[in-house]
């Protein structure tokens, strides 16, 4: 992509101005009900940005996933394919973008919201995201897709809470993901980033369940190879990976629940447990219950936890279907723009097609105030980088 070549999307929006840092998809007692849901941290700078009035909250309610399929928007839910041998009509529907990575075993047991924070301006506003028009004719679409990138400094949020038997909502997990000059950083929250600081909260506990997890803890030797893979033809595999496997002792719903409520730290890079070669270290571990301090069949210790084990599936965003899968009966995009982030798109909600098309795609209202149409001279080089996650 080259910045002189961009094309402005052909209806303007106003400039950003400071009171963008009210705006909010959700009703107030929601993003106040989400806020109160992440945890508290170790670290100020995200517990401060959990609770700034600019951090934007959302879930798949006010933002409903949806991909580019010539030149409209559809809702990755609907769209199913008309072949018996193809479950799905577009790639949103398969491992691994289906869900956050790790928990497509677990679905009806974890619930999830976004969060999204831009950097402030010096004036008080918030640099925007900007976006464009553009055709890659390199790509068998020739509709112009809609295109948005992030300024520097933003940082987009996921908060993974596990529902336990009586529908209450326990974060496990915060990952975020923050802008840098050549692509995106990452961190990632949980309260136990290894085995001894859980060995550490259960002799604190000092209970009797507690002293018996931690001896079952104690007692591993060895942790057995698992592999994880999408579904395919080897000849098509898009996503595959070998590791350790360990497997949490069971515990009760309400010590669970109590180790939850520890305050989170940062495990971008931390291994759980390590072996003696390091070369079968253990990343993340999982569960066989259905509520646990990780979900049932957690899949977190294939995918890494740094820049580089998120990137082999942000990497396709934007990617469409045959150039993933070709052959298939499928079709569209997958979702997101080019820079890496599935979450987020500035489409409003009756623009939105459940199995057709909606023209003209029209951009969300509400986010007004933090977007703006793509200008060089009003978006520096050193807030704007094109990043071009999707067509490596």
């Amino acid at each position: 992509m080259r910045q002189e070549s961009l094309l402005a999307i052909a209806f303007a929006l106003p400039f950003c101005v400071p009171g963008a840092a009210q705006v909010q998809l959700c009703a107030p007692a929601k993003v106040a009900a989400l806020r109160a849901e992440l945890p508290a941290t170790t670290n100020p700078e995200w517990q401060a940005l959990f609770h700034d009035a600019a951090t934007l909250f959302y879930s798949d309610e006010e933002m409903p996933a949806a991909y580019q399929f010539r030149g409209g928007f559809h809702l990755a839910r609907h769209n199913l394919s008309g072949e018996p041998t193809e479950p799905f009509g577009n790639a949103n529907r398969e491992f691994p973008w289906r869900t956050p990575g790790g928990i497509d075993q677990a679905e009806e047991k974890v619930a999830k919201f976004t969060f999204l924070h831009l950097p402030a301006k010096e004036d008080g506003g918030r640099w925007p995201i900007v976006y464009w028009r553009e055709v890659w004719s390199d790509r068998g679409d020739p509709s112009p897709l809609l295109l948005w990138i992030f300024p520097i400094d933003t940082t987009i949020g996921e908060c993974l809470l596990l529902v336990d038997s009586r529908g209450a909502r326990h974060a496990f997990e915060v990952r975020l993901r923050i802008r840098r000059p050549d692509g995106w950083g990452v961190e990632i929250l949980r309260p136990y980033p290894t085995v001894d600081s859980l060995l550490a909260k259960l002799e604190q506990l000092g209970t009797d369940e507690a002293r018996q997890v931690a001896a079952q803890l104690r007692e591993v030797r060895a942790v057995p190879l698992g592999e994880l893979r999408d579904p395919r033809p080897r000849a098509f595999v898009t996503f595959a990976a070998r590791a350790p496997v360990e497997t949490l002792p069971p515990m009760s719903e309400t010590l669970a629940a109590e180790l939850l409520a520890a305050p989170f730290q940062e495990a971008a890079g931390v291994v759980w447990r390590e072996t003696v070669s390091h070369e079968s270290d253990v990343i993340s571990p999982t569960s066989s219950q259905d509520f646990s301090i990780v979900p049932k069949g957690y899949t977190a210790a294939f995918l890494g936890n740094d820049s580089t084990g998120c990137a082999n599936c942000h990497k396709h965003t934007l990617l469409t279907a045959s150039e993933i899968q070709p052959f298939r009966d499928w079709y569209g995009h997958v979702r997101g723009s080019a820079d890496g982030i599935f979450s987020f798109h500035p489409v409003a909600p009756s623009s939105l097609s459940n199995n057709g098309f909606v023209w003209p795609v029209r951009l969300r209202p509400q986010l007004t105030p933090l977007l703006e149409a793509y200008d060089p001279e009003k978006h520096p080089a050193d807030r704007y980088t094109f990043v071009e996650l999707g067509r490596q």
